[in-house]
C-alpha cells in the first residue's frame, strides 16, 4: 500500500470511530497536534502506527535517515 493510501485509511478509520486518536503525543507526552506515523505500509498493518508531533516525527525521521534507515 502506498502513503497516500495508507493516510486515507487512517483518516477514515478515524473518522468513523475505528481508531481514536489520542491527544497526546506517544513519545514525549506533549499536547500537540499530531502525524501518524507508519512502521510498515502493507495493507494487514496499516492500522498499527504511533501518533506523535511534528518534532518527534521528524527527529525519528532524522536518525533514520542519518542511519540508512529503511522506514521512509
Amino acid at each position: 500500500m502506498d502513503k497516500r493510501a495508507a493516510h486515507m485509511a487512517v483518516y477514515r478509520a478515524i473518522r468513523h470511530g475505528i481508531l481514536v486518536k489520542p491527544t497526546h503525543c506517544e513519545k514525549c507526552g506533549e499536547a500537540k497536534p499530531l502525524d501518524a506515523h507508519h512502521d510498515d505500509y502493507s495493507p494487514t498493518r496499516v492500522l498499527d502506527l504511533k501518533f506523535w508531533c511534528r518534532a518527534c516525527h521528524s527527529q525519528h525521521h532524522a536518525r533514520l535517515r542519518k542511519h540508512g534507515g529503511a522506514d521512509g
